[in-house]
């Protein structure tokens, strides 16, 4: 929440490899060091860095843009949102294998004779 070029390479050069290598894998944008947010006191640090704090509607925004699965903040010093993080990707990664599980049964399901090394 503090670095602006690492906000600018989501969308320029961490999505674009995740979809050249993962095409079908979802992303969660995660935004970290929530307790540095100038409405958290420490105002001074982040501008001692020369940057501002980004706010939740830039993440937001971002988010969209991404097309992402969802937009979280939280803060590891604080652990404000951490819990709430790992539960999320948890139930992306379970409905990713669900919705693989389901098409690869389908597929299965329409083209049986082709699927022999599939039976156990």
């Amino acid at each position: 929440m503090t670095d602006t070029t690492s906000f600018l390479n989501v969308a320029n050069k961490w999505v674009p490899e995740i979809r050249h290598y993962c095409p079908h894998a979802p992303v969660l944008l995660v935004a970290t060091k929530k307790d540095l947010r100038p409405e958290s006191g420490t105002k001074a640090f982040v501008a001692s860095y020369g940057q501002g704090a980004l706010q939740t509607e830039e993440g937001k925004t971002m988010s969209t843009r991404v097309r992402a699965a969802g937009y979280l903040e939280c803060s590891s010093k604080t652990f404000e949102g951490v819990e709430t993080v790992f539960a999320v990707a948890a139930d992306l990664a379970m409905k990713v294998s669900f919705m693989f599980s389901y098409i690869l049964y389908t597929l299965y399901q329409k083209c049986e004779k082709y699927f022999w090394f599939l039976i156990f």
